[in-house]
């Protein structure tokens, strides 16, 4: 039986994702505040990035026209930080239309369409829709290769993102040799120790948990982690992934104590740097509930579930599997607390929730 992954995949990238529109464009009325927003995300701060690229936005449409490709790019700045929050209602719009901007100004093969596209498969993985996702990540991944090389950066991010939908979809094999050749490529463009690369070997773990490789996954997840500690100190949310991924190999091998410890830093990461209601807060509640299930502490793993699934719910909506998967694992635990009526109920509803995907 493969281990279910809790937490959301994540697979981003923060300098070559993001073309200042100032520098796209020899210069421009917006190029501080592009630059801006860019350390801002960078940083990890994206309500701060979303505010300094609202200004560039208004700025931009005012200075040079509403359809000008700065404004395509604030608009992707805008929509990746409202992504990174898991605020899709707020991102969609904007990413449809700075995609639009962008093939209508770029052409529909330039490397800023490219960039849009993989940015709505990203939300798309998020969201659950793999079919859409795998549909417009093979169509960016395609521009790249074809305008900056196979063995391009940027390629990486698309590969890595690809693997991950072959990884969710049970197609493990492809999903593998796509990761295998997005770190080659990171290594051989960026060097052993970039934070790029610790985001695809974040990827790689988690496919090897998913397939039960513990030895593997651990490795991969320790080389993520250091690189992370070394890049940004360990501060950075995205440093929560790797963390949640380590700790889960470590719960599935029986080491708790390790396990909660882990869960526990990538929380604090997460409350420190985004907030609770964030879809990588709910990752580590549900792995540390489930180590205090394993510890008899029914209590305990009830009230991180319960907090789970609320953050779930708001942040992904009720019908997504991370909430259906929430229900059940709460449900089991009310088993064991001999509340069999609600434990029935949420079982019932997260069938209701996994028919719809069938």
């Amino acid at each position: 039986m493969k281990v279910r992954i809790l937490g959301l995949f994540v697979c981003i990238c923060v300098a070559l994702q993001f073309c200042p529109p100032a520098a796209a464009q020899g210069g421009g009325p917006g190029q501080k505040l592009a630059e801006e927003s860019l350390t801002l995300f960078q940083q990890g701060k994206y309500e701060q990035s979303i505010k300094v690229a609202q200004q560039g936005l208004e700025l931009s449409e005012g200075k040079l026209g509403p359809q000008h490709p700065a404004v395509g790019a604030f608009l992707n700045r805008m929509a990746e930080g409202y992504r990174m929050q898991a605020r899709f209602a707020l991102a969609e719009p904007l990413f449809a239309r700075s995609l639009a901007i962008r093939e209508k100004a770029l052409g529909p093969n330039h490397l800023l369409v490219s960039q849009s596209l993989t940015n709505i498969g990203m939300m798309r993985i998020a969201q659950g829709r793999h079919e859409e996702a795998e549909a417009v990540l093979k169509r960016g991944l395609a521009i790249r290769e074809r305008e900056a090389g196979a063995e391009a950066p940027a390629v990486a991010l698309s590969l890595s993102a690809l693997a991950r939908v072959a990884a969710l979809d049970g197609r493990g094999a492809a999903a593998e040799a796509m990761l295998k050749r997005a770190v080659a490529i990171e290594e051989k463009a960026n060097g052993p120790m970039h934070p790029e690369l610790a985001r695809v070997l974040a990827n790689l773990g988690a496919l090897y948990l998913q397939e039960r490789s513990f030895a593997e996954a651990e490795a991969a997840y320790k080389r993520s982690i250091e690189i992370g500690d070394k890049a940004a100190g360990g501060k950075h949310p995205l440093m929560a992934e790797p963390l949640t991924g380590l700790a889960e190999v470590y719960r599935e091998q029986g080491r708790l104590d390790e396990a909660l410890a882990l869960y526990k830093r990538a929380t604090a990461l997460v409350d420190d740097s985004l907030d609770r209601g964030h879809p990588r807060m709910a990752a580590s509640l549900a792995g540390a509930a489930s180590v205090y299930a394993l510890q008899a502490d029914f209590d305990g793993a009830e009230a991180l579930y319960r907090e789970a699934l609320r953050v779930r719910e708001a942040a992904l909506g009720p019908e997504h599997p991370e909430t259906a998967r929430t229900l059940e694992l709460l449900a089991a635990v009310l088993i064991r607390m001999n509340q069999p009526a609600e434990a029935a109920k949420l079982t019932a509803r997260a069938e209701q929730i996994n028919a719809l995907r069938r």
